[in-house]
Order: structure tokens, then C-alpha cells, then sequence
């Protein structure tokens, strides 16, 4: 059952060693930007029409002339409640404003229009569905998009596992994503092709390093959990904790994958990689006790 209580807004990220922090925390800054560079990159505009970028308040007038630049019209969303239920799902933190870039007639249209955002929202070629079920999500009273993934058949499942692919959304509060929407699932094959054409403009117009890091981090096994209003997204490399629904029942779900980083903890829990056995006879105390043996011509 929900509970009738809601935390602050808050979020931290708790790393597992200082030398990974000093290795992947640079680019966890720099990703959010650089892939809303190619969310808004012409060849993406015309796979989607709209983009919906959240950004500092004292940046919108650059940031509008940089749309412009690039021959995409853009504007801020004065009235949030006009988008309330989509399937953008935008996180708004203090002192920061929604932009809407894209082509003219439908960013107008979608901000200043008096057909209802969903039905211009499916005109512009969302997957089919994808609105509506967002609707039909937020009417429940949720705020954290992720509890989505916890139903089947319009029951929450309190664990859940499946297998990791391009449209993780679980990276989505760090601004990592492989689509500028949420999936209504990650089965969704619309937006799995929509999400490897997106991959592949990326792959020309991105850094190497920053296309690599993208794609690597949505590869990673991860597990999310949520209780009492503390939502938990653990990693090989850190943890991150969010405030989210209150439920008096933790919840759970766990991406599996074949990939790993390379420096990623080892551990016997999910997602931790399994240490490799080792047998005693290949231990540095064993070795070490042979060759005193040997020494002392005890054996040899």
C-alpha cells in the first residue's frame, strides 16, 4: 500500500572507491550535454520531432540562439501542467526551466495549441500507445516514472528481472539515456529501432570517449529497488539514491547483462560480479609457506 507521506527531493551518489570516482565522475558530468546535443541534432529532429531539454533558467536565451543556429525552433514551457502525463517525463530541479526545440509549427503547437498535448504528441509519430499509457500512469499518482516498470498486468510486482538493453531508463535522473522519452517498456520495439538510429547519428557527430562511456554505462547490470520513500539504482561502480513513492514494501528490479566494467566491484550479490575461486594451493600464504618449507628443507 502507498504511503501518505513523501520526502524532499534529494539525490546522492556514493561511490565504491575514490579512484572510480576520479575515473567515471567527469563523464557522468559531461554526458548529460552531450547527448542532449544529439537528442536536438537535425538527423534526431526528424526521427522526432520535438526534444524537451531541461536546463538552467540564466541559459535559455543561449541555448535558443544555439537551437537557431542549428535551424531548430525553440522556446520555454511557461505552463508545466500543459505537459503534465507525457512521455517525456522531465525532471525540473530548482532554478532550472523546460525548453521545447524542434520544428516550429509543432513546438507551437504543443506549447500554445487547445488540442490536448497527448493527441498532438501521437500526430508527431511517438510510438503508438507510449501516451497513453503515460497518462494512464500518472493518473495513478505517481512522480517517479520507474515505478512503471514494476507492473504486470496492472498488478506491482515487488521483484522483477529481466535483461538489460539500449532503452535502460534507470540512468535517465543523471540525464543518460537512449531516448529523449521514456519506453512504455524495454520490449518496446518502436523505440528500439528509433533507439539504435539515434546510436548511430551518435556515433558520428559524438567524441569516441563520451559515445563509448554512453553506451557502456546503459550496458551495465544494475538493480533498483525503492522503500519508504528511498529509491536505491546500485552498480558495479556507485550507488545512486533518490527520493521516490512511498511504499511500506520494498520493491525491486534487476537488469542483467553480459557486459561489465572493467574495474567494476566483485561481490556475491546481484549485480556484483562473482569473485573467481581460488584454490588454496594458489594462494600468496600457501606460496609463501612452501618456499619457507623448501627453505628450511622440510620438503623438496
Amino acid at each position: 500500500m502507498k504511503l501518505n507521506f513523501a520526502l524532499p527531493p534529494f539525490q546522492r551518489i556514493s561511490w565504491a572507491s575514490s579512484a572510480l570516482k576520479l575515473e567515471w565522475e567527469p563523464l557522468l558530468q559531461q554526458l548529460p550535454a552531450a547527448i542532449q546535443s544529439v537528442f536536438a541534432h537535425p538527423g534526431v529532429i526528424e526521427l522526432l520531432p520535438i526534444v524537451i531539454r531541461t536546463i538552467p533558467a540564466s541559459d535559455v536565451y543561449l541555448k535558443k540562439k544555439q537551437f537557431e543556429a542549428q535551424g531548430i525552433f525553440a522556446d520555454n514551457i511557461t505552463d508545466l501542467k500543459r505537459l503534465d502525463g507525457n512521455p517525456f517525463c522531465f525532471y525540473l530541479p530548482d532554478g532550472h526551466v523546460c525548453l521545447v526545440a524542434g520544428d516550429r509549427q509543432q513546438v507551437v503547437n504543443l506549447l500554445y495549441s487547445e488540442i490536448p498535448a497527448f493527441e498532438i504528441l501521437e500526430q508527431m509519430g511517438m510510438p503508438r500507445g507510449s501516451v497513453e499509457f503515460w497518462n494512464g500512469f500518472f493518473q495513478r499518482g505517481f512522480t517517479d516514472p520507474l515505478w512503471a516498470y514494476q507492473f504486470n498486468n496492472d498488478a506491482l510486482i515487488p521483484q522483477h528481472s529481466t535483461k538489460n538493453n539500449l532503452l535502460n531508463p534507470y540512468f535517465t535522473r543523471l540525464g543518460i539515456s537512449a531516448l529523449p522519452y521514456y519506453a512504455t517498456s524495454l520490449e518496446c520495439q518502436i523505440s528500439l529501432e528509433l533507439a539504435d538510429q539515434i546510436k548511430m547519428i551518435a556515433c558520428q557527430i559524438m567524441p569516441q570517449y563520451l559515445y563509448d562511456a554512453w553506451y557502456e554505462i546503459l550496458s551495465w547490470p544494475l538493480e533498483w529497488s525503492a522503500l519508504h520513500g528511498i529509491a536505491e539504482i546500485k552498480t558495479p561502480l556507485f550507488k545512486l539514491d533518490y527520493n521516490t513513492d512511498a511504499y511500506g514494501t520494498k520493491f525491486s528490479r534487476q537488469l542483467a547483462s553480459d557486459t561489465y566494467p572493467v574495474n567494476g566491484l566483485n561481490g556475491i550479490l546481484f549485480p556484483y560480479r562473482l569473485p573467481k575461486k581460488m584454490l588454496v594451493y594458489d594462494t600468496v600464504k600457501f606460496k609463501n609457506g612452501i618456499e619457507y618449507l623448501e627453505g628450511v628443507g622440510k620438503i623438496g
